[in-house]
């Protein structure tokens, strides 16, 4: 149903990061079969921690949820 062929990518564009409680957001473009809306996406970052080779690393973790509908995805 994702017509991979036709549509063979998801993307999100930011266009800003705010922060968000004790997180951030970031606000952007999300395209998924060709129908473009704007969403935010909250994260929190995590780290900065030092790996077993002694670089300092850092990452974010986020969650999202979005209806396939909204996109034109229907079985």
């Amino acid at each position: 149903f994702f017509e991979v062929e036709k549509y063979p990518e998801l993307t999100f564009k930011s266009t800003r990061i705010e922060q968000a409680g004790d997180g951030f957001r970031a606000i952007g473009t999300f395209t998924m079969k060709g129908v473009s809306k704007t969403i935010a996406i909250p994260f929190k970052v995590r780290g900065p921690v030092t790996d077993g080779f002694g670089y300092t690393r850092a990452g974010v973790e986020a969650d999202l949820q979005i209806n396939r509908q909204d996109y034109g995805i229907k079985y």
